[in-house]
């Protein structure tokens, strides 16, 4: 076996374990923000399944008072997890166009940047658990409302970033598809 075939075989090895490595990260946040969903009132969860991005159906009732600084603590937790989420969809996102660059500068095609890619940032000031601790109940009710609005449209972006990153690899696999039957 040539140096170049050895030098490959290890590429592939360390992109596998990497791989390997992000999927067993993505299903422990996944896992953790089920544990956290899981924390937060049935009335609360329920008025965020129905809400939309468009229609946010999340009010004061949905959170009893005496829970708000809890809701809120948890709803900061909750946020972040899924920002780290979509960050990890985000790096799925750079690796597949950086395959579809090299897909497509072998099957002779130019490459363009006609898939879509997320364009967000983690926001770093949501809250803390000390400043949630030293509101009143009120006001911690009222700021778990806007985590709980944030969580609402946030999880439906990963969810839209999430389908739209499968049809780019299933455009990547019909590509590589069409090499190997060309290549026969």
């Amino acid at each position: 076996m040539s140096n170049t075939a050895r030098d490959n075989d290890a590429a592939r090895d360390d992109d596998a374990a990497r791989d390997d490595d992000a999927e067993r990260e993505v299903a422990a946040r996944e896992r953790e923000i089920e544990r956290l969903r899981a924390q937060l009132p049935a009335t609360l969860i329920n008025a965020m399944e129905d809400s939309t991005p468009n229609n946010i159906k999340i009010e004061g009732n949905h959170i009893p008072l005496d829970e708000a600084k809890d809701c809120a603590i948890v709803l900061i937790a909750l946020y972040y997890n899924l920002q780290m989420l979509r960050h990890s969809i985000y790096e799925s996102w750079h690796d597949a166009k950086l395959e579809m660059a090299e897909v497509r500068r072998r099957a002779g095609l130019p490459f363009t940047r006609s898939g879509y890619t997320p364009d967000w940032e983690i926001e770093q000031d949501v809250g803390t658990t000390e400043g949630i601790r030293a509101m009143s109940e009120e006001k911690a009710r009222m700021r778990a409302i806007e985590l709980a609005k944030k969580v609402v449209m946030i999880d439906q972006d990963i969810r839209e970033d999430v389908l739209k990153l499968k049809r780019y690899e299933e455009e990547i696999e019909e590509l590589e598809n069409s090499l190997v039957e060309n290549e026969e």
